[in-house]
């Protein structure tokens, strides 16, 4: 059980393609968790990344308009010291994609914490069905690039 050091907007850079989400910091980098979508608009789709904590509210980025340093702020001091007890995503805690919506492809990270809490990491891509994002899922040295939403 890690505890939570920090939360952040993380950039990764693979094959010329940037991706972007929410990370949650553990107290070992190898261990953090991060949910991250390719990061290029090829038409009119709304796309990004939101962290939402049971019974508070949700922070969205749709990359173009960033992240208020407030909200940050708000993660931080409301996530900093809870320990992480597992994380899973898609069904059974398997990788996969959730549909909640025809026009919306969703994935959620659950991140349940020691005192019950659970954090969601979400991407999403709304869109008219051609353009697909890839995504990056990555805990405790397990990574999953194999989504497109």
């Amino acid at each position: 059980m890690l505890p939570i050091t920090d939360v952040r907007m993380k950039t990764v850079i693979r094959d010329g393609s940037r991706f972007r989400g929410f990370e949650l910091v553990t107290s070992f980098e190898s261990t953090c968790v991060y949910a991250l979508i390719e990061d290029f608009r090829s038409c009119c789709e709304e796309y990004g990344s939101s962290i939402a904590i049971d019974g508070g509210r949700e922070v969205t980025c749709r990359f173009r308009d960033g992240v208020d340093e407030h909200d940050i702020q708000y993660l931080r001091r409301t996530l900093v010291g809870h320990h992480i007890l597992d994380v899973g995503w898609g069904e059974e805690n398997r990788p996969g994609l959730k549909y909640e919506d025809p026009q919306t492809n969703k994935l959620d990270v659950r991140v349940r914490t020691i005192s019950g809490t659970t954090v969601h990491l979400k991407l999403f891509n709304t869109h008219n069905g051609y353009y697909g994002h890839y995504t990056i899922v990555r805990w405790d040295g397990m990574c999953d690039d194999t989504n497109v939403l």
